[in-house]
């Protein structure tokens, strides 16, 4: 029995939800147009704390972990630390970064446990003269994590946008955060060559889907090539990296109801599983191929009516 990386068992449950994926997401592609402003809000104050919770301890700082923050190029996008500042060595800016961002925190937590929300919101997009978030990078800093601030921008700020500022702004200010963490987490990929964060498929698939909504399909699409790449780093596979791809893609274009772009993908996947038929099992392989045979049938049919 011939055999791969990984069995083709698990690209048929790949395969399963790419073909569920009409009946899976609501006419607007997401459950974005949920309009229950209380349940919009029901899991900011928990997420907060859960946060909260999760980096307690974790900025005990030490002269190890502030030297190891200093060197990382990554870390200057959120801190914005000066450069030409002779009266400072880099861990000490690290570690004056570190507690401005903390209190940052404390006062956003407190906000969003007392229930001021709009509040939270406006210390959140707070700017000043030069039209720069004066605490959102706090934040992000504070929440050191990817993970962390994945979900601080969408369990809680786009919940928080959505409800006071109406779901247009809510897209366009989920794209600058879920950007700006795109961009941290690409820079520190390129400094660790064996380290992918592990939201960062998540980050990729966030972003482009409020990019497709926000009416910018091809910067959406475009964004495969980072999710294709990160995903082979990590498995090695370059039929899961393929499948993994093909899946984002079919997800953006059915949010536009692009039927035919929908055909061209299952077929393209279809003809790189053949392509490579002798690595796979034959069994599994035609069972898969059969999967996406049915799902091409009923595109084709679609686009004919």
């Amino acid at each position: 029995m011939k055999t791969n990386q990984s069995s083709l068992v698990s690209l048929l449950m790949v395969f399963a939800t790419l073909i569920c994926l009409p009946a899976c997401l609501s006419q607007n592609g997401s459950n974005w147009q949920d309009d229950q402003t209380g349940s919009l809000l029901a899991d900011v104050r928990q997420t907060v704390l859960a946060l909260d919770s999760a980096v307690v301890g974790e900025h005990r700082q030490t002269p190890d972990s502030i030297e190891r923050m200093a060197k990382s190029k990554a870390v200057e996008i959120f801190m914005e630390i000066s450069q030409d500042d002779p009266d400072n060595t880099e861990p000490v800016r690290v570690e004056q970064a570190y507690q401005e961002a903390s209190r940052a925190w404390e006062r956003f937590k407190r906000l969003c446990l007392e229930g001021n929300y709009e509040q939270a919101l406006d210390f959140y997009l707070a700017t000043d003269e030069d039209s720069v978030k004066t605490h959102a990078g706090d934040l992000l800093i504070h929440l050191n994590k990817s993970k962390q601030r994945y979900i601080l921008m969408t369990r809680v700020v786009a919940p928080l946008m959505r409800t006071y500022r109406g779901d247009s702004l809510a897209i366009v200010q989920l794209i600058e955060d879920l950007s700006l963490e795109k961009l941290f987490e690409d820079l520190t990929m390129e400094m660790n060559e064996d380290y992918v964060p592990e939201v960062y498929p998540a980050v990729v698939r966030g972003l482009g889907m409020a990019m497709t909504m926000n009416g910018q399909i091809d910067e959406a699409l475009g964004l495969a090539n980072d999710l294709v790449y990160a995903v082979f780093r990590e498995t090695r596979n370059v039929l899961a990296a393929n499948v993994r791809t093909v899946q984002y893609r079919v997800e953006l274009l059915q949010l536009v109801g692009d039927d035919e772009s929908i055909l061209g993908e299952y077929q393209w996947i279809r003809s790189f599983l053949l392509e490579n038929e002798e690595v796979y099992d034959a069994e599994e392989l035609k069972m898969a191929i059969q999967q996406i045979d049915s799902e091409i049938e009923q595109l084709q049919c679609k686009l004919k009516n």
